[in-house]
C-alpha cells in the first residue's frame, strides 16, 4: 500500500473538517477531527496499519449521522470489549471491528480478503459472531481500506457542501440476488 495515498486522504480530509468548524450551525458542533497518529500500531493487521500512520482514528459526530475511526489500541482490543469476530450468514468472514456511524452500525476489515464491510445496528451479536439474516446483512462497502477511506471522505464532502443527491455509504440499499 501506497502511505502517500494515505498521507493524501488525511490531508484532504483535514482541509474540508476546517471547512466544517467555520460553517454557521443551527446546533453547536461537536471535535470534529482526525486524532494525531501515535506511534504504537504494531498489534494492528497490516491492511490497517498505514491509516494508522497517518491518524489514530478520527471523530466526525456531526458528520451525516456520525461517522468514528477507533483509536489503534481500541481496535486492538475490539474482542476483548466483545465486539464480533466473525460474520455469518451466506458465507463466514473473519472480521475486526475499526468503526462505527452515530447510529451503531460497525465499519469492520474482513481480515482474510482485507475489504471493508459495514454492519447495520439491526443485526444481531451471539458469541462473538455477527449473524446476517433474510433482513440484514454485512455490506462490503470497499475492497480495501484505501478505498473505504476515499469513500468516507466522500461522505465528509457531500455534508459539508450540502450535496443532497449523495448516497452515504450508511445509507446503501443492498442488492439482493
Amino acid at each position: 500500500m501506497n502511505s502517500n495515498e494515505f498521507k493524501s486522504w488525511a490531508a484532504q480530509v483535514t482541509e474540508v473538517l476546517v471547512e466544517l468548524a467555520s460553517q454557521h450551525s443551527d446546533y453547536p458542533l461537536g471535535t470534529n477531527e482526525l486524532r494525531k497518529a501515535t506511534s504504537n500500531h504494531t498489534d494492528l493487521p497490516q491492511k490497517l496499519q498505514p491509516l494508522y500512520e497517518v491518524c489514530d482514528g478520527m471523530s466526525l459526530p456531526d458528520v451525516h449521522n456520525g461517522y468514528f475511526i477507533d483509536p489503534a489500541q481500541r481496535v486492538t482490543s475490539a474482542s476483548k470489549r466483545g465486539e464480533p469476530i466473525l460474520v455469518e450468514g451466506s458465507q463466514s468472514i473473519p472480521i475486526l471491528v475499526f468503526g462505527s456511524d452515530g447510529g451503531g452500525g460497525r465499519f469492520v476489515l474482513g481480515t482474510v480478503d482485507g475489504a471493508v464491510y459495514y454492519l447495520p445496528s439491526s443485526g444481531a451479536v451471539k458469541n462473538s459472531t455477527y449473524i446476517e439474516d433474510s433482513v440484514v446483512t454485512a455490506r462490503r462497502v470497499a475492497g480495501g481500506v484505501i478505498e473505504f477511506l476515499w469513500r468516507l471522505k466522500d461522505d465528509i464532502n457531500a455534508f459539508v457542501y450540502g450535496h443532497e443527491d449523495h448516497v452515504y455509504l450508511t445509507n446503501e440499499i443492498p442488492e439482493r440476488s
